[in-house]
């Protein structure tokens, strides 16, 4: 589980905080405080990942935001949720990269997927 798992709707544990990692240092997200969002920079970063940019940008009203900081109880570091980080679970999940464990919040990291996030993030983390 200290690897991957759900946190409600989004990636969270190791693999959770290295996405969130890599979508700050591309200057895709920015986190202030318990605040975050998407800055026009997202675009190729969630490109290279699969995602439509435009996505993952809103301005219309919902009941989460774009995204937002959540701490990780197993890494003490932040991941990403709100619909971002929503989106980029079900982008996972749906690419076959991600397997959920059955009765479990952990998700496994399948071969595809691991070669699909080295692709997005290289291979230091």
């Amino acid at each position: 589980m200290r690897l991957a798992r759900t946190c409600y709707d989004h990636i969270a544990g190791g693999l959770g905080v290295a996405i969130a990692d890599q979508l700050l240092d591309d200057g895709a997200v920015a986190f202030d405080g318990e605040a975050g969002h998407v800055t026009d920079r997202a675009g190729p970063s969630l490109q290279r990942l699969g995602l439509d940019p435009q996505a993952a940008i809103t301005t219309a009203p919902a009941k989460s935001p774009n995204c937002r900081p959540c701490l990780d109880w197993s890494e003490r570091r932040m991941h990403l949720a709100g619909r971002l980080g929503a989106m980029i679970c079900s982008h996972c999940l749906d690419s076959g990269w991600l397997l959920r464990k059955e009765g479990s919040r952990a998700l496994q990291v399948t071969p595809k997927g691991t070669l699909a996030l080295r692709g997005w993030m290289g291979n230091e983390r």
